[in-house]
């Protein structure tokens, strides 16, 4: 035995492609995406919508987070003391 075994010499690009290999490798992939077809439809359908509502959320929140860090350059001891009320106060 050579100590190499027959997945070993599939992966180098030097050897030729196997017509075989490749018809079983696509008869499998075709079982998977038979196999799993109801769930592939969720994750096109309502899954997309959600991971589209994801990205939205996670923009927002990344505009937060810059807000934030903005504010905080502007006056990092904003993070530590209460900011003093705006307004004029009346003697009594």
């Amino acid at each position: 035995m050579s100590g190499v075994s027959a997945l070993d010499s599939s992966n180098d690009p030097a050897q030729p492609v196997n017509p075989s290999a490749n018809a079983s490798s696509s008869a499998s992939l075709e079982r998977v995406v038979v196999g799993n077809e109801a769930a592939l439809s969720g994750l096109a359908g309502s899954g997309a919508a959600e991971l589209q509502q994801l990205v939205f959320d996670v923009r927002d929140a990344s505009a937060e987070v810059r807000a934030l860090a903005r504010a905080l350059r502007e006056n990092p001891s904003s993070l530590l003391r209460e900011s003093k009320e705006q307004g004029v106060e009346i003697a009594k």
